[in-house]
């Protein structure tokens, strides 16, 4: 039986499949008839993507939420947050700057990039909008930094729930194209 072990701040249900977790102290059973621990709360959404799960099917789900790598871009990847209350996706793309640099950074280094993404998905497929932040300083409100809403797009394509596709546009900087990623650690496939 699939069990709801706990149910994170951000929606996402921990599982543990077949297995039994002690009853109570005072001998009552910690999980209700739906297989969630007593007193947590699901979303519909999450419990449908739980569904998926069970049915051994490939749907994007709380269980991608990773850190993801590329072989070919070392200490380079993506942080991937699924929201399926919201029907949302969420990624941070860390990466340098496609042209080499000069100049020093008073904090962190002038060639790191960022980058964010939201979007939306259907299947094994993520569309999202790049976002470019720029104009900050560090650990402040001041000055208020701006967002380019519209710096590009990316799209996940998952093969299974360790691998994917990633293909970017960037018009402004001229950057397009697609690489492989993995995640950095194998600890989360179960979830998927």
């Amino acid at each position: 039986m699939m069990r709801c072990l706990f149910v994170s701040l951000l929606g996402a249900c921990f599982f543990l499949f077949g297995a039994q977790v002690g009853a109570h102290e005072d001998g009552s059973d910690p999980y209700d008839e739906r297989g969630l621990a007593k007193g947590q709360w699901v979303r519909p959404a999450l419990t449908r993507a739980a569904q998926a799960i069970a049915l051994d099917e490939l749907h994007i789900n709380p269980g991608l939420n990773d850190a993801w790598v590329s072989d070919g871009a070392p200490f380079q990847g993506l942080f991937i947050t699924i929201y399926p209350e919201l029907e949302l996706v969420f990624v941070a793309w860390f990466t340098f700057d496609s042209q080499p640099v000069t100049g020093v950074a008073a904090f962190g280094a002038a060639d790191q990039r960022w980058a964010t993404a939201v979007g939306s998905y259907s299947g094994t497929r993520i569309e999202l909008v790049l976002e470019l932040t720029t104009g900050g300083h560090f650990n402040t409100a001041e000055p208020l930094a701006q967002q380019n809403h519209a710096y590009g797009t990316m799209v996940l394509d998952f093969q299974d729930c360790s691998s994917a596709t990633v293909t970017y546009d960037v018009p402004s900087a001229a950057l397009s194209g697609m690489f492989e990623v993995h995640r950095a650690v194998d600890s989360n496939i179960a979830l998927c």
